[in-house]
């Protein structure tokens, strides 16, 4: 009799714990939903949508676990819900998460073109961590094969020849390799091994939010570049610490600490999802304006999920991460915010036909290269 009250319980929790787990899946699926196509709301109507898509690799990879979970117990039709889910996202899943497992062929015939975008921290970022007395940040950029570096928050010009371990024979080295170089305002630079001329600058608010256009010949071809860094969430050290110390701890702070370091971070992110919404749409007009063959690179401050990207990506411009990459490439790294905020977009007269993302933590963002084939027949 016993043991006929005990299978009745455990089939009733085993049934209780199907039911929880039925309807958590369900949640689950539709938050996919919800990140995956936040970016189509306006942050200037509501930023909630807008803050659901910075975790939109995370939920999406959780997704795919718990749907390979329901399949393992053979549980079928539970499973349909997520994979469901899956499919319905899989357009905005696929420029967060891409899964490109075939390299793309190349046609020798063609001439490359390989763009770098790095936010540079400045150059204050581990100048010199492995001790060899030079500079890291210009001794990568040395051991590159970029024929164009585009650079955000890091003015390339005398402030950088000044820092520590750098020097007029490093310096002297870096210009023989780029002889073609403009330094603007707000730190933004640019090196090239083509003939480059600076061509629009716009500060996009009063800090460092900056777009800059440049018109590059490569033999003969023109293309516009332009190089951004959009407004940034302005997380302070406290800020950080506190998301480094709790994300670490076995035991979390009290509600009322949380609910004040969570208010006060969702207002920060609120008030960038705002300005870059205005800043998007002035970039996409400036877009517009331009011929056909365009590169938009830089740090965007915003996932591929987001307004500002969709707005910026528009109908026209590729996405080199999207078409090349396989696996969730974060590009900003520090205090445990793992996010894709360095873009790298085109469109025109040529291909995107490899990716990188440079796994050298000389900033605070890694920096990221795309390699083109160029059809100068067109």
């Amino acid at each position: 009799m016993k043991k006929k009250q005990n299978k009745s319980v455990t089939g009733v929790f085993c049934h209780l714990v199907g039911r929880i787990g039925i309807l958590l899946t369900a949640v689950l699926s539709l938050v996919l939903l919800a990140s995956a196509y936040g970016g189509l709301v306006d942050p200037r109507t509501t930023t909630k949508a807008a803050i659901l898509t910075l975790g939109l690799p995370y939920i999406a990879m959780l997704t795919a676990v718990v749907a390979v979970v329901w399949l393992v117990l053979r549980q079928w039709r539970y499973a349909l819900v997520p994979i469901a889910a899956i499919a319905i996202a899989w357009s905005p899943i696929s420029r967060a998460v891409p899964v490109n497992v075939l390299s793309k062929g190349r046609d020798e015939s063609k001439k490359t073109l390989k763009v770098m975008s790095f936010n540079a921290k400045y150059f204050s970022y581990n100048e010199d961590a492995d001790g060899d007395g030079i500079h890291d940040g210009v001794k990568f950029l040395l051991s590159q094969d970029a024929d164009i570096v585009a650079i955000q928050e890091g003015n390339a010009g005398k402030p950088l020849k000044n820092r520590a371990n750098v020097g007029n024979e490093l310096y002297a080295k870096l210009l023989d390799k780029y002889p073609y170089h403009v330094f603007s305002v707000q730190a933004m630079s640019l090196f090239s091994r083509y003939p480059v001329t600076y061509s629009h600058y716009k500060c996009l608010e009063e800090d460092s939010s900056s777009e800059v256009v440049y018109k590059i010949n490569v033999d003969g071809e023109e293309i516009n570049l332009i190089s951004l860094h959009l407004q940034s969430i302005h997380l302070n050290n406290d800020d950080k610490d506190f998301f480094v110390k709790n994300t670490r701890a076995r035991k979390l702070p009290d509600r009322e600490v949380i609910d004040t370091f969570r208010q006060g971070i969702v207002r920060k992110l609120s008030r960038a999802f705002i300005n870059r919404a205005s800043q998007a749409e002035y970039v996409r007009k400036q877009m517009n304006e331009m011929g056909s063959n365009l590169i938009v690179c830089g740090d965007f401050n915003d996932t591929p999920a987001s307004w500002t990207y969709r707005t910026i990506c528009g109908d026209d411009m590729r996405d080199a991460y999207a078409e090349n990459a396989c696996g969730f490439k974060m590009t900003y790294h520090d205090s445990r915010f793992w996010l894709t905020i360095d873009h790298i977009l085109y469109r025109g007269n040529m291909r995107a036909v490899d990716y990188k993302r440079h796994d050298v933590k000389i900033s605070d963002h890694y920096p990221i290269s795309v390699t083109f084939e160029l059809d100068t027949d067109k």
